[in-house]
């Protein structure tokens, strides 16, 4: 379409106005970097990292999806809600990140807690499932998550949310690290 062209390309132009020129006075803005190089030089790795990290993700979906397909036991209901919880809490958090309140949101939505959560339903046990299969996986290949990793993490949570629970931080904590150790013995 002649028009769509003209028009991507006519907006194209007008966002050329508004980029910024990538000198000095620019990375002063953005970062501390030594120079134009050694900025480019850093966006060149950050690419390659998230390219790298992508690839990453989609291994282990594969891998993750595998199991799944290959296990069939039923997966308690408290569990399932657990990971419902988790997924409306993390939702919650990215909507007030936003700068929106979640009801409102909601409103604009049109749906209700309950909708989204019957939406997440199929995710929530996925989730548990793969929860389940990994927690066997880790107990039986005796894997268990570094205990100064364990408090490092805790103490990172700790300066972001000072009135934590401590022990319950850290018994989360040491879950999904060897929950993560789990997935790495896998893939290797």
């Amino acid at each position: 379409d002649p028009k769509a062209a003209h028009d991507h390309n006519h907006d194209e132009k007008e966002l050329e106005k508004y980029k910024p020129e990538i000198n000095e006075e620019f990375l002063k803005t953005v970062g501390t970097f030594k120079d134009v190089a050694d900025f480019r030089q850093k966006i060149r790795e950050n690419l390659g990292k998230e390219k790298e990290h992508r690839l990453l993700e989609k291994r282990r979906g594969k891998i993750l999806e595998r199991l799944i397909a290959e296990t069939s036991f039923p997966i308690p209901q408290p569990l399932i809600n657990y990971e419902l919880n988790r997924m409306l809490g993390q939702f919650e958090e990215d909507v007030r990140r936003l700068g929106l309140s979640v009801d409102n949101y909601l409103i604009q939505v049109k749906k209700t807690r309950e909708d989204i959560q019957k939406e997440w339903l199929p995710e929530a046990e996925k989730r548990a499932r793969i929860n389940l299969i990994l927690e066997e996986i880790a107990s039986k290949e005796k894997i268990e998550a570094d205990p100064k990793d364990v408090q490092e993490e805790v103490r990172r949570l700790k300066e972001r949310h000072a009135d934590i629970d401590a022990i319950q931080a850290e018994s989360y904590i040491a879950h999904v690290l060897t929950i993560e150790k789990a997935i790495k013995f896998l893939e290797s």
